[in-house]
């Protein structure tokens, strides 16, 4: 099992003040991924274990300009002391990332976060899955999410279970962040019942 942060910006504007605000709603999920010999992955499910947590801050741009992701972590776990210091850590880290790009101009960032349970069954380690009798359309060259071509060695792609549709993973994450279907057919994605 693996705990990863994910960022997906909605909006990023300018910001004519001396702090950089941030309006960031997270959720926490448990994904299953099932990872084959040859590194191609299967997307078994996903649950959202807890409601989304919205995250509302403002950081000075003088301790973003500092660069110290530790004079950073401080200002924001004061406001976000709900929130876990591994996700405010990832937090701090994207925001002075982000102010370096943006050359030292301040802005505001709305974005979807996920904070992911990972759970993956790889082939290495013993785990076998049967693969659906619904199988993989090879002659499907395209990412049905972004319109881009699937061959592209940069992005990995990656297979709903169930219904055996390709896309780019990248793609497919920022899909079922908000939804909890298959973009081409609609198919449902397995999901756990969660934990009372």
């Amino acid at each position: 099992m693996q705990n990863r942060v994910f960022y997906y910006p909605v909006s990023f504007s300018p910001r004519l003040r001396s702090n950089c605000r941030f309006s960031i709603t997270l959720k926490t999920f448990r994904r299953d991924v099932y990872r084959h010999t040859t590194g191609k992955e299967r997307l078994f499910g996903q649950t959202l274990l807890d409601p989304p947590l919205p995250l509302k801050f403002d950081i000075p741009s003088k301790l973003l300009a500092s660069g110290s992701a530790e004079t950073c972590l401080q200002h924001v776990s004061i406001v976000l002391k709900h929130v876990e210091t591994r996700v405010l850590e990832t937090v701090v880290l994207y925001a002075i990332q982000l102010f370096g790009e943006s050359q030292g101009r301040t802005f505001e960032l709305q974005a979807n976060a996920e904070d992911v349970e990972l759970h993956l069954m790889e082939e290495s380690k013993g785990w076998t899955t049967r693969v659906p009798t619904k199988s993989i359309d090879v002659s499907v060259k395209e990412c049905s999410i972004c319109i881009e071509d699937l061959s592209d060695v940069d992005e990995e792609s990656i297979v709903l279970h169930d219904c055996s549709h390709v896309f780019h993973k990248v793609c497919l994450l920022q899909w079922i962040w908000s939804k909890s279907s298959c973009p081409l057919c609609r198919h449902p994605i397995y999901c756990r019942k969660p934990k009372p």
